[in-house]
């Protein structure tokens, strides 16, 4: 048995016509970008998930991209609620998308990228909706301050 196996190696390698065995397939490696903050419900964002690659540091734009939310959390609230506010991507089966939160809250993006192999990874992306209804910066308390003198409620001085 061993014998007829080194015979068949031997004529292999003498004919040139041995084929070396077949790489395993890489998976593609998915970058979400960096975590966000924004301010202002509704707000838009570009979401970018750039260097998508492989292990193998090869480059591709090929195979499927898929945007999803993950996980939602309310401002203040301990954890993840079941139910997700208004939002939209623009592009959600695109590499680059537009991302829109009508609520503030903690948003976490999954970025899903699949390649021509089969192969798939995930990476996520975490965007933190800062309710500021004038975009002016001051959130809270601080923003309680209808004359505009630098202090608020009724007991400015």
């Amino acid at each position: 048995m061993y014998a007829l196996r080194l015979a068949t190696l031997f004529a292999c390698l003498a004919a040139g016509a041995c084929s070396s065995p077949e790489k395993a397939p890489t998976p593609p490696v998915a970058n979400a970008g960096a975590d966000i903050q924004i301010r202002s419900a509704p707000n838009d964002l570009a979401l970018d998930g750039e260097s998508i690659g492989y292990l193998d540091g090869s480059l591709s734009d090929s195979g499927t991209y898929r945007w999803r939310i993950d996980a939602y959390r309310a401002p203040g609230a301990a954890a993840a609620s079941a139910t997700v506010p208004a939002h939209r991507f623009t592009a959600p089966a695109s590499k680059t998308t537009g991302f829109a939160a009508h609520a503030a809250g903690t948003y976490v993006a999954e970025l899903m990228v699949s390649a021509p192999n089969g192969l798939s990874t995930n990476d996520l992306v975490v965007i933190e909706v800062i309710d500021d209804p004038d975009n002016d910066g001051l959130i809270g308390d601080a923003d309680d301050d209808p004359d505009g003198d630098g202090f608020s409620g009724a007991a400015d001085l």
